[in-house]
């Protein structure tokens, strides 16, 4: 299940789905693709709304493991 959501409002992170350095910043979210800003890279990287997973606490450290 696909579930909209409104990211000017409030600051939502996400992460690429069995990727542990791909966390970043969601820009833009649509029903098929979704815009990461990553730290690590210059711009954005846009990848498929199913690869991508929505954190809901604004904790980055959390999804990285050292």
């Amino acid at each position: 299940m696909h579930v909209e959501r409104n990211v000017s409002r409030c600051k939502a992170f996400g992460r690429v789905r069995n990727r542990v350095d791909l966390v970043g910043v969601v820009t833009k979210m649509d029903k098929r693709f979704v815009c990461l800003k990553i730290p690590d890279f210059k711009g954005c990287l846009e990848y498929p709304s199913n690869l991508v997973e929505i954190m809901e606490g604004n904790d980055l450290t959390s999804a990285r493991e050292p």
